[in-house]
């Protein structure tokens, strides 16, 4: 996902082969998109039980966003707006956190660089390492109510870096 100066959104699937763009319907607060996978039942990765369908969603910047499904694996440009994540399992990388960012997800891995970021972070069973130490759950850091990362967590490791 990347900010977009021009207030249209933009979609770009880069493995058109694979899926399909299913539907986009948006108004003046929320977009909604619907990516279905399209295999052949007489291609070689049929007997594949997940397909992987690349795309790049531009969104102009300050919408809201949601994002939901069962297995992804997102990375995100510092999205100014806010941004909640909804996933089963996947691995999540923020370059920077820039916006109210709200994540849930129960297996996987979030990266992000907090830079001047308030943090609230609980998890049930792995860890939680900001600059390479170790914390322990229900981690929280007040710095700027613009920038915010909440994470919620089961079985997610999440690592945090500051410069």
């Amino acid at each position: 996902m990347k900010n977009r100066l021009q207030k249209k959104l933009e979609i770009i699937i880069l493995d058109a082969d694979f899926g399909i763009l299913e539907n986009v319907s948006c108004n003046d607060f929320n977009c909604v998109l619907s990516i279905t996978t399209n295999l052949k039942e007489s291609s070689k990765l049929a007997s594949l039980k997940t397909s992987k369908i690349k795309a790049i969603i531009k969104i102009p910047k300050g919408r809201k966003v949601t994002v939901f499904g069962e297995t992804i694996n997102i990375n995100t440009n510092a999205y100014e707006g806010i941004l909640r994540i909804l996933i089963k399992s996947g691995d999540i990388n923020f370059q920077e956190i820039k916006g109210i960012t709200e994540v849930e997800l129960s297996t996987g891995t979030i990266y992000a660089m907090v830079n001047d970021a308030s943090l609230d972070i609980k998890t049930k069973k792995v860890s939680i390492k900001f600059n390479e130490k170790v914390q322990k759950s229900s981690y929280r850091i007040k710095e700027h109510k613009d920038r915010r990362l909440i994470i919620k967590s089961s079985k997610a490791n999440v690592v945090l870096t500051q410069q």
